[in-house]
């Protein structure tokens, strides 16, 4: 009986209604989306980096990471990196030596992380061949041949074919330099890591250093993020002598930023619930006020407060029992078509790249959110409507007098 009381409640002003379901609608669909977008980016941002940059999990001399010395090689390193290829649960596998130095042109000097890379295998790894914009990847018939990047060749007003020096500290602490010539110019998503590294081949740097055959890191690229732990607890186990880490390890900044996203979430989401706790003591304060005559006539007759209560209670109810749904069904809808069209943002490249960022962006929404937003929503009803089922269990009085 009130259950019917309050659904025709709810329809005698149907403007009004119509309103107030349309707020919970939009509410949800504006929140929902921010999340949605919020996600995404987070999410391509750490998928980007640990794809295209970091990779998986990484493999060094247990002191290297510290000190970033050059003779902090990984002991038979080109052994161990072949049995982890062999490993089927291995998408790819990728040695480097690494060291930092200068890099110089007859103009200017900046200071880089030399990365030696075996081509082929890096290739897979990092997609750091689809990365040269200019020139090619490491073409087999030149000599000491480098790739820079976009900016540095900018910084340094040089240009494919042009010779520069990297220098360079050996094992034994002496000074020692090679020249090169740009073979291929790279761009990546991220503006500083592009600044701070060039890549040459590992056999040149290892004979420039004096290390020949001698490897720092082994990147590997898996097939999913969820097989990080299991894999570097196999590969610890495996080569006890070396330090295994996850991309967590290695980017702390990235996994800082992916750990906190579920603050953001819900700041987003808190402000959609606290506007729609507002609206819906709002609107169904009016209602009641507007219906004060009939509802003291209902209790004058015999309708008791807690029914009377419990009517407005459902009204609120209900239309969020409306609202919900299509709010959630229209952020489906959007997060579906967006998610595999993605949004644009190309006029904000620069930005997003000094933030190592794509400029396409594909909003994701994880099926938790829409049942905790939807629990929350309804909960917010029922409070919302709290208040003014107060002030309508009070009019019998007002209404006797007058």
């Amino acid at each position: 009986m009130l259950l019917k009381i309050a659904w025709k409640n709810i329809w005698r002003n149907r403007t009004r209604s119509l309103v107030l379901i349309a707020a919970v609608v939009l509410g949800l669909w504006g929140g929902l989306a921010m999340v949605s977008f919020s996600l995404g980016m987070m999410d391509q941002r750490a998928k980007d980096q640990i794809e295209k940059l970091i990779s998986h999990v990484q493999l060094h001399h247990p002191d290297y990471r510290d000190e970033r010395k050059v003779e902090l090689f990984i002991p038979d390193g080109l052994q161990v990196l072949n049995e982890i290829q062999q490993k089927p649960n291995i998408k790819a596998a990728t040695g480097r030596s690494l060291a930092g130095g200068m890099l110089a042109s007859p103009r200017k000097s900046i200071g880089v992380m030399i990365n030696g890379v075996m081509p082929a295998s890096e290739a897979l790894v990092t997609q750091l061949e689809g990365k040269v914009i200019e020139g090619e990847y490491f073409p087999e018939d030149a000599r000491n041949p480098i790739l820079v990047s976009e900016r540095a060749a900018k910084m340094l007003k040089i240009k494919l074919r042009s010779k520069i020096t990297l220098t360079s500290q050996n094992a034994e602490g002496e000074m020692v330099a090679s020249a090169f010539r740009v073979g291929g110019i790279f761009k990546t998503i991220d503006a500083k890591y592009d600044e701070a590294h060039v890549f040459v081949q590992a056999t040149d740097l290892q004979r420039m250093l004096g290390q020949e055959g001698q490897i720092h890191e082994i990147a590997i690229l898996l097939n999913s993020k969820e097989e990080v732990l299991p894999v570097q607890a196999e590969l610890a186990e495996a080569f006890p002598e070396v330090q295994v880490e996850t991309w967590k390890e290695v980017s702390p900044e990235l996994s800082m930023m992916a750990d906190s996203m579920d603050q953001v979430v819900w700041i987003f989401v808190g402000v959609v619930i606290i506007g729609l706790f507002f609206g819906i003591i709002n609107t169904m304060l009016m209602a009641v006020l507007e219906r004060k005559e009939e509802t003291g006539m209902l209790m004058a007759v015999g309708m008791k407060r807690a029914q009377v209560f419990k009517m407005i209670v459902l009204e609120s109810t209900l239309i969020s029992l409306i609202g919900v749904p299509l709010g959630i069904v229209l952020t489906q809808l959007t997060v579906g078509i967006m998610g595999n069209v993605g949004i644009d943002m190309s006029a904000f490249s620069e930005g997003l790249a000094q933030m190592g960022m794509s400029s396409t962006v594909y909003p994701m929404m994880e099926p938790k959110y829409y049942v905790i937003v939807a629990i929350q929503v309804f909960v917010v009803a029922i409070l919302g409507s709290i208040y003014p089922a107060f002030k309508a269990v009070g009019f019998k009085t007002q209404y006797i007098t007058r």
